[in-house]
């Protein structure tokens, strides 16, 4: 993926988060954007799964899973800066402790 199709994924992911639930569309639109994508699918099967779960009636453990479950989805194609740095910012949006 180009930049501009990491901050598009980036932004269209954190927009999902905010809405509070998890949305396989979302995911399903990063994979189209770059039909080049290697999609991991037993993590994908577990994300679709979760669709239109919220997250505030998901355990702990899976929420903290989440990021890295959705990393290895769509690959390691958003690894535009530090990916530990992208996961951070992820956790108050998950109300992760």
């Amino acid at each position: 993926m180009n930049e501009i199709q990491v901050l598009t994924a980036k932004v269209a992911l954190k927009d999902m988060f905010r809405k509070g639930h998890l949305s396989i569309c979302t995911i399903d639109n990063i994979i189209k954007m770059n039909p080049l994508l290697s999609v991991d699918r037993e993590s994908y099967d577990m994300l679709h799964l979760l669709h239109c779960v919220h997250f505030q009636d998901m355990p702990q453990e899976l929420l903290r899973g989440l990021p890295l479950l959705i990393q290895r989805t769509i690959g390691n194609h958003m690894s535009v800066g530090d990916d530990a740095e992208w996961i951070e910012e992820l956790k108050p949006m998950l109300r992760i402790a």
